[in-house]
């Protein structure tokens, strides 16, 4: 079983149906109809404070003309949610059960110190205290050894945007 966080929130966030194009609504918020849409998800609580710092911080930028509000939102969001799913499984009860092989990432940059790490073993706890999977906007995977009947369990809750 191969899990791949970043990959995981982006699809999640999709599903949900947020529209990125229409979540600012230019008065320093979002739109009611896409904040009542994440409201519906536990999941995307964590997230939806995120977005609001962004947009707090973007509103003051001195180049506020020029940026990309619905990407800067849509990069946070997604960004806290892979990290949150990680962090979810790393203190789960059954979490020094759940063994994994770090794997490559997906971006196009990759980090270095997530490098070294490619084809290593190590509990989740372990890979989230050496800031694997999350840091910002990380998209490396992980190939589940053991503890895969406790992943599936947390991924599906999370799946349906539920807090596990």
């Amino acid at each position: 079983m191969y899990l791949f966080p970043y990959s995981m929130a982006t699809k999640l966030i999709d599903w949900l149906g947020v529209d990125f194009e229409r979540i600012y609504n230019e008065r320093g918020g979002m739109q009611r109809e896409q904040l009542k849409l994440i409201n519906k998800y536990s999941v995307l609580m964590q997230a939806k404070t995120n977005a609001y710092m962004t947009i707090k911080r973007l509103e003051r930028s001195k180049n506020k003309a020029n940026i990309d509000f619905a990407k800067n939102i849509k990069n946070t969001m997604t960004g806290t949610l892979s990290s949150e799913i990680l962090q979810t499984l790393a203190s789960s009860p059954n979490a020094d059960e759940i063994i994994i092989e770090w794997q490559p990432s997906s971006a196009e940059e990759e980090r270095a110190t997530h490098a070294l790490h490619y084809g290593k073993r190590m509990t989740i706890k372990q890979a989230e205290k050496l800031g694997l999977g999350v840091e910002y906007n990380c998209q490396c995977g992980m190939k589940i050894i053991a503890g895969q009947k406790h992943v599936q369990k947390i991924t599906t809750k999370i799946n349906r945007g539920k807090k596990a």
